[in-house]
């Protein structure tokens, strides 16, 4: 079993909220499956000179890798709410609730700030 997760992907400590922790403790397994996409999609990029992968377009991979980072940036726990800071979760706007952004929204909001 892994260890939970004390901080999150920019080092900052974690709230004791439970939420927020068990989402930090579960980023893992969504890299795991975007890592899994992507492998995939170069296993098909692979395949597509073979006689079996003649009909494996380019944009199928294309897309497939596009979902593979498209999960990593938006939809993975990256930093605790520079809004809130996981103390306000149900009442902030900036984290939709969740106490935490991912890298994407992490990004914009630095960026505005």
């Amino acid at each position: 079993m892994a260890r939970p997760t004390r901080h999150d992907e920019r080092g900052q400590p974690l709230p004791a909220d439970k939420q927020v922790m068990s989402a930090f403790a579960d980023s893992h397994k969504i890299r795991a499956v975007a890592d899994t996409l992507e492998e995939e999609a170069l296993e098909l990029r692979s395949l597509q000179s073979s006689p079996a992968g003649g009909r494996i377009d380019d944009q199928i991979v294309s897309d497939l890798l596009v979902k593979a980072k498209h999960i990593r940036e938006y939809c993975t726990p990256y930093a605790l709410c520079p809004a809130c800071e996981a103390k306000r979760i149900g009442k902030c706007k900036a984290c939709h609730d969740r106490g935490w952004m991912p890298r994407s929204a992490w990004k914009i909001w630095k960026a505005s700030t």
